[in-house]
């Protein structure tokens, strides 16, 4: 879709003839907005005969979506640590109650290295660290740790041991640049970052700049230490492994994501306890439809939210196993590979990710453990959903949400299987249409923003605000709803269907 943006500043003289060019632009934008809604209206209408089947039957039991809409309610208690769930896990684990051939984390790597990890040892490694955190890190609960780090076992880690301790996390992914991660220091006042060796190097070109950056902590695959820095794996052997869960509030600050910064200068996006984490039985139970028996393979960075979604809260809420491969890159074969290898039973990857697959003999693979397939990030093309469920049988489920939020839209296994649409509102989130009024909800078929309605009762998923933004906060709570900002419509079954970003439009000078 085509965008023109008209920037302020414009030579006086030529403002009347810039006016005059952005209406015009804006016309015919609107015009091809218009079109393309038609076009894909119309390829709707001309599938609603084709619907595909079920996917199967649902591993969690969400086999009736009108029946779970009608009957889910949140349980938000007072006080949530996520950090109490994962020990959960390790206890049930211990008494022989996690039916499950799997372990929590199971991590691999590209030159043959295997390491597993039951919750029994997550909670020893948390708990370690979060020991660190408190004595050699001097943090208190309420400060925030910045945590910039590959897919390897010590993120997961960390990010339990934050929780433990009451700390707030704010990730990032290895790809920022010393300009980046200065500007993100100075917006969240971390006191603390935890970095690899590449990381590092950036940090200290810029950490004279942070005033409030007072410790940092280097986890090196390598064996290197470096000026300035304590070294996690000495800290780790010295930490005592006893340690008492923080008493959190559901509604505390736990985690806070950036955003992309396409239209702007990132901002920080406060997630609470509940919000964050919790939040995430939706994806887990409904989206993920995640048990213990499974094991979870989600292909994202670190730094993004859809690893919370994928890799950690979203799973580990059920009792799953996170898969992990640390691939340098995305390699297909090696994915492909992987998927014959390891007893994989949900994947989830980004649509251009199968799009890279599908180019490639999938048949040749037999991934015989694999029940569940799922997308997020982008609509996925038709004809790759095609042609992967042509070859392996399983149906591609895409899903909708934010780093505002957890899983809004999915397209569930108990749904038919509508071409071009991401699904219909996950159980637990009245999500909408809403006219440009800000407060209207629109009839099938007509597009506008995607809200998600704050009354009678919200969803738990749904962040607190914009940190030091309250005009950007103000800007997307309305009064009944919530704007995310993208674009869609849903037909008469509550289907919904993207259309694009709502700041896709032109911004004209004057």
């Amino acid at each position: 879709m085509w965008s023109f943006k008209l920037r302020p500043g414009f030579d006086p003289v030529m403002l009347p003839m810039q006016k005059s060019i952005s209406r015009k632009l804006q016309s015919f934008q609107t015009c091809q907005r218009h079109c393309l809604l038609l076009q894909r209206k119309e390829q709707h209408l001309s599938q609603r005969t084709k619907r595909g089947f079920l996917s199967a039957v649902s591993a969690t039991g969400f086999n009736d979506y009108e029946l779970e809409r009608k009957r889910f309610k949140w349980d938000v208690p007072k006080y949530y640590n996520f950090a109490n769930v994962t020990d959960h896990w390790a206890e049930k684990e211990k008494n022989g109650q996690r039916a499950s051939p799997h372990p929590a984390l199971w991590w691999v790597n590209d030159d043959g290295t295997e390491l597993k990890y039951t919750f029994q040892d997550i909670q020893y490694h948390s708990k370690k660290i979060a020991n660190m955190l408190i004595t050699d890190c001097e943090l208190q609960p309420g400060d925030m740790v910045m945590v910039i780090l590959p897919k390897v076992p010590e993120w997961w880690f960390i990010n339990i041991a934050c929780h433990r301790a009451g700390l707030i996390v704010t990730p990032g992914t290895s790809l920022l640049t010393s300009g980046d991660i200065k500007d993100r220091l100075l917006s969240s006042k971390s006191k603390c970052i935890i970095a690899d060796d590449k990381v590092a190097e950036e940090v200290d070109k810029v950490a004279k700049d942070c005033p409030d950056l007072k410790k940092k902590m280097l986890v090196s695959s390598k064996g290197h230490s470096r000026s300035s820095w304590m070294d996690y794996h000495e800290s780790f052997e010295k930490a005592s492994h006893l340690h008492e869960n923080v008493k959190t509030l559901s509604d505390d600050t736990f985690l806070a994501f950036f955003t992309s910064g396409t239209t702007g200068k990132p901002k920080m996006i406060e997630h609470s306890h509940a919000s964050g984490s919790l939040g995430h039985i939706v994806t887990g139970r409904y989206w993920l439809d995640a048990v213990p028996t499974d094991a979870v393979w989600c292909l994202s960075d670190t730094g993004w939210a859809k690893a919370a979604y994928g890799n950690l809260y979203g799973p580990w809420i059920q009792g799953a196993c996170v898969f992990v491969h640390h691939l340098p890159a995305f390699d297909p074969i090696k994915v492909l590979e992987t998927l014959q290898r390891y007893p994989i039973t949900v994947f989830c990857a980004p649509p251009t990710g199968y799009r890279m697959l599908v180019q490639h003999d999938v048949a040749r693979y037999r991934m015989n453990s694999l029940r569940h397939c799922l997308a997020a990030g982008e609509p996925t093309n038709p004809e790759v959903i095609e042609a992967w469920q042509r070859t392996t049988r399983l149906r591609i489920n895409e899903g909708y949400g934010q780093s505002e939020t957890t899983l809004l839209i999915g397209m569930f296994k108990c749904l038919q299987f509508q071409p071009g649409s991401m699904g219909k509102a996950v159980p637990g989130a009245n999500v909408t249409v809403v006219g440009d009024d800000r407060c209207t909800e629109l009839p099938p078929g007509e597009e506008g923003n995607i809200g998600v309605a704050l009354k009678p009762r919200g969803t738990a998923g749904l962040f607190k605000g914009y940190m030091n933004d309250p005009a950007m906060t103000v800007d997307v709570f309305s009064k009944d709803y919530y704007l995310t900002g993208d674009r869609a419509y849903k037909d008469e079954d509550g289907y919904f269907f993207f259309v694009g970003r709502d700041d896709d439009v032109i911004s004209s000078a004057g």
